[in-house]
């Protein structure tokens, strides 16, 4: 019985886990292979204006980082923390557009870029609470195998 919980729950930790290095590696790369138009709209962020020709790099290398920490069993717990706290900084961050700048346009890349702010918080809050869920099954794997 307990093999069974717990092969339901590495499952639904390996669905989650692809799910944020897929998101992950689309946007890195959809930012990179069209720089250009992102730097142009990380430019228009009056926050991100002064430093947009690093972040239109870091962010992406960020994310490819964050990929390669979740894809390795033994960094994964690390990297689902970091990616939550990402997502709950966009999150912070996209809340703020709303509020200040809701006419400017998102630099997420590929189709992402294409939702409203409104949906973007609803697709940021699904990807938080995937990697809450995510964490608390590993901290329970964890404390089991102990």
């Amino acid at each position: 019985m307990l093999f069974v919980r717990w092969l339901k729950k590495s499952t639904l930790i390996e669905i989650i886990s692809i799910l944020y290095m897929s998101m992950f590696l689309y946007t890195a790369f959809s930012k990179w292979s069209d720089y250009t138009l992102t730097r142009e709209q990380m430019a228009l962020m009056p926050a991100l204006e002064p430093v947009a020709h690093i972040v239109v790099w870091l962010l992406p290398a960020t994310e490819i980082v964050l990929t390669l920490l979740i894809f390795i069993h033994q960094t994964r717990k690390i990297g689902l923390y970091a990616s939550t706290v990402l997502m709950i900084l966009f999150t912070i961050y996209i809340i703020y557009m709303m509020l200040f700048y809701p006419h400017l346009p998102c630099s997420c890349g590929g189709f992402i870029s294409e939702l409203s702010w409104g949906g973007h918080l609803v697709f940021n809050g699904a990807f938080i609470l995937l990697g809450i869920l995510a964490i608390k099954m590993l901290n329970k794997s964890n404390a089991i195998t102990q």
